[in-house]
């Protein structure tokens, strides 16, 4: 009898804190398992020439309890500008609700350099809106570009991992 009263007392408080939990923490809180995903190939930038086409796949995890901290990893395409994908470091992740901001930034293998600031929202699971991309891009003999997200914002694949299901 005792046995079967505690496992009952115990079920009610899994229960009760599930259903007090808020959508926020519920989407990532303290877990250590979150993780964002933004990406998309061939995407608008301006000035058009010579910023698009342009493409990201970018891996974060927006708070300190898992190995990589506050900070992902990815790569970034300027195709006109740069022949290949340069490697991309991402830090200063930020999650609130289901919008993100980042900053990614790398080198592409012909020695160009790479510096972003994006903000993104999840509009269901799977997509979402980039916001807002600025991008300054470096080469070896000093020339820079500067790369924005076109008004409006631009449609991409994003997935915040542990997201509310609409």
């Amino acid at each position: 009898m005792y046995r079967r009263t505690w496992l009952v007392s115990a079920l009610l408080c899994v229960l009760v804190t599930l259903w007090t939990v808020s959508p926020a923490h519920a989407q990532c809180g303290s877990n250590s398992n979150c993780q964002i995903i933004l990406s998309g190939t061939g995407l608008p930038a301006t000035p058009s020439n010579p910023c698009t086409p342009w493409g990201l796949w970018l891996w974060s995890q927006p708070n300190n309890n898992n190995a990589y901290g506050n900070e992902g990893d990815g790569s970034i395409y300027f195709y006109d500008i740069a022949p290949a994908e340069a490697h991309a470091d991402v830090g200063i992740v930020t999650l609130s609700g289901n919008s993100v901001s980042e900053s990614a930034s790398g080198t592409f293998p012909n020695g160009t350099t790479v510096s972003c600031t994006l903000t993104a929202h999840q509009t269901s699971p799977g997509k979402g809106i980039l916001d807002t991309m600025d991008c300054t891009l470096v080469s070896t003999s000093g020339t820079t570009n500067s790369c924005k997200a076109p008004a409006g914002g631009i449609p991409i694949t994003m997935d915040i991992s542990n997201a509310p299901k609409h």
